[in-house]
């Protein structure tokens, strides 16, 4: 999947910190694997032209994404592995924080970190068969709930030649999606239908509606 910023289409690169060097985000931002909210789970009243004027939609299908995996030979060394996943990441929760601000904004309130806390990108790296599990998550807001940046935490780590570690794998994966399909796409919906609504879009306060 081929998910290149764009401001048009409401997928921005994070902002330039102060006191911080830019970075060119022109280099190859592809996953081996990312997870997205299906369109199918929006109502089909606004899921088609009316939605990708709240989120970003890649090829009417996905938006929203929430776990992103990549896979590194033996040898590539695990850095590599963690920069392409904060990259990623980062770019898919800066995006997030901007949907939740957009939605705060259309309902008239003003951003704060309670309202950004909860907002989160899961990551898993893979080096040969050793694996992390890592998670990114929005750094307290400025006073007027400006971005200041995320932080990336390594939350567990096994090795998949073991089997208690891939039983591991696979419960940290379920939980991931769990959070992903229960918490953040009922989330990202909710502030969708805000900002839709503040466009004369007839939604349902309800979620699912």
């Amino acid at each position: 999947l081929v998910a290149i910023p764009d401001d048009d289409m409401l997928w921005q690169i994070p902002p330039v910190l102060e006191g911080r060097q830019g970075t060119d985000w022109s280099f190859d931002l592809r996953p081996d694997c990312s997870y997205w909210l299906s369109l199918r789970a929006f109502n089909p009243r606004y899921r088609g032209g009316h939605l990708r004027n709240a989120a970003y939609v890649v090829n009417n299908r996905i938006t929203c994404p929430y776990f992103t995996v990549e896979f590194k030979r033996d040898g590539d060394g695990q850095s590599v592995a963690i920069n392409q996943v904060a990259a990623a990441g980062s770019l898919a929760l800066y995006n997030r924080y901007r949907l939740r601000n957009d939605a705060l904004k259309a309902s008239k309130r003003d951003c704060n970190s309670d309202h950004t806390g909860p907002l989160r990108h899961y990551a898993l790296t893979f080096v040969g068969p050793l694996f992390d599990v890592w998670m990114l998550q929005v750094a307290p807001v400025g006073a007027d709930g400006c971005w200041t940046g995320c932080t990336m935490r390594r939350l567990y780590g096994a090795d998949c030649t073991d089997e208690y570690g891939v039983r591991d794998l696979v419960d940290w994966v379920n939980e991931i999606h769990r959070w992903g399909l229960s918490r953040h796409g009922p989330s990202c919906e909710q502030d969708i239908k805000t900002v839709l609504r503040v466009g004369g879009v007839r939604t349902s306060a309800a979620q699912g509606v």
